[in-house]
């Protein structure tokens, strides 16, 4: 082997390690294995940072700001509090709710919000119908991974073999190429998971999770202080004191409810 393959093998290891063990930032990690692949000549200044003027990794970086801005508006609250009404005391039900609504969103969202504003609901869902989360949370991932096959922006290796098939002098893929194949995936997956995972997945719950009852109110408080905040190193405890009777109040029904509280008022 000569010294530039032994040298890249190095990279690849330290940057793999770097990877797996956070020691360091991702984007560092990032950042330092380009630098390095750049100083040792394995690549040109050039051929080093021509990533960054690639369409699909501003596409890909586009995404994650969309992804950003639904998950701090809420905009995907409706879907959770739709799923909540529907869902009722069924577990099947749930699941199948879940892989369609789930999939549906990730076909034209990145997966990541998805998953993230539907973890809370699960979670309290799980309490009111009697289900363990350890059922719900793996098949929840899967619902979101699945769907993003669907579509070109559902999933960022979609946009970057994409980007790869014109930079090689192909005409590219438009938005629903991948529907097709991506659709009977997407049937087949939820069939297969909503059929088999009750019984491969464990029967796990966090302690939190026993505390909720099918016969109470599930009501979810999410609070999203920013930096400039007046709450800023208030306790927990006089935070929620110092919020609006309006904003704090109780659900009406039997249910679960969600509410995101922007910025508090001292």
């Amino acid at each position: 082997m000569t010294l530039d393959q032994w040298l890249l093998i190095i990279i690849l290891m330290i940057t793999t390690i770097l990877y797996m063990t956070r020691w360091v930032p991702t984007e560092v990690t990032a950042v330092a294995s380009i630098s390095a692949l750049a100083f040792t000549g394995l690549l040109s200044a050039s051929q080093a940072i021509s990533g960054f003027a690639s369409t699909a990794t501003i596409t890909v970086a586009a995404m994650f700001v969309l992804s950003g801005g639904l998950l701090r508006t809420g905009a995907l609250e409706a879907v959770t509090v739709f799923l909540a009404r529907k869902a009722q005391s069924s577990p099947l039900r749930l699941m199948l709710y879940l892989g369609v609504i789930v999939a549906v969103a990730s076909a034209f969202v990145n997966n990541t919000p998805v998953v993230v504003m539907m973890v809370p609901v699960i979670l309290s869902l799980s309490g009111q119908i009697g289900i363990r989360p350890s059922k719900l949370l793996i098949p929840l991932s899967y619902f979101s991974i699945l769907g993003g096959t669907m579509t070109l922006l559902g999933t960022s290796t979609n946009i970057l073999n994409d980007g790869l098939y014109r930079e090689a002098g192909g005409p590219g893929f438009t938005i629903f190429d991948f529907l097709p194949l991506g659709l009977v995936f997407t049937i087949v997956g939820i069939v297969y998971i909503v059929l088999v995972s009750q019984r491969l997945l464990p029967n796990h719950a966090p302690p939190l999770t026993s505390l909720i009852s099918d016969k109470q109110n599930a009501y979810i408080s999410e609070l999203v202080v920013n930096q400039g905040s007046a709450v800023v190193g208030l306790p927990a405890e006089a935070v929620f004191e110092h919020i609006a009777e309006g904003e704090r109040r109780a659900p009406r029904r039997i249910g679960t409810q969600h509410r995101r509280i922007e910025n508090p008022s001292r």
